[in-house]
């Protein structure tokens, strides 16, 4: 039982560990953001250029990044946009 425990505890130890170094930072849930809501444009290709451009600059104004060290997350006018942990960003959808 106690080697079990050691077990799961050294796993859980690795995890968070994993987790804090390879938290995503603000300018990857910008990124991810943007690519997004990019993709879910059907248009030509200056359109999504310009409102790559256009919300990019939006977000590094007005995103608000919440680091908690081993995930983050975003939100822009209180409403949550963006999750991340270990490396991937997902966008969250309404």
């Amino acid at each position: 039982m106690k080697k079990t425990l050691s077990i799961i505890a050294a796993v859980l130890v690795i995890l968070a560990v994993a987790c804090y170094f390879f938290n995503p930072n603000r300018q990857r849930h910008i990124d991810a953001i943007t690519e997004h809501y990019a993709e879910l444009l059907n248009s030509d290709a200056q359109v999504v250029v310009d409102a790559r451009s256009y919300s990019r600059v939006v977000l590094n104004h007005a995103l608000e990044y919440n680091n908690y060290y081993v995930c983050s997350s975003s939100k822009m006018l209180g409403e949550p946009l963006s999750f991340g942990i270990l490396g991937h960003v997902f966008v969250l959808e309404k």
